[in-house]
């Protein structure tokens, strides 16, 4: 069954993978998925801005212009 947090984080996940993508990464998309999914669980029980500020630093290692998180 999909709860509402489920299908939250499916969707967050996918957005993710794509922001990495627009980076500029050749990286394929099964390995984004999966560092995502890496960060998304290890910072699971901290505050969502974590999440983002990892997902900024992964968009400036891959050569991209992350927005400021905050």
């Amino acid at each position: 069954m999909l709860t509402c947090r489920r299908v939250i984080r499916l969707f967050a996940l996918a957005m993710m993978v794509e922001i990495l993508q627009a980076a500029g990464t050749s990286e394929p998309a099964e390995g984004l998925c999966r560092l995502v999914r890496e960060f998304v669980m290890d910072l699971t029980g901290k505050q969502t801005i974590y999440q983002m500020i990892r997902l900024a630093e992964e968009v400036a290692r891959r050569g991209g212009r992350p927005e400021d998180p905050l």
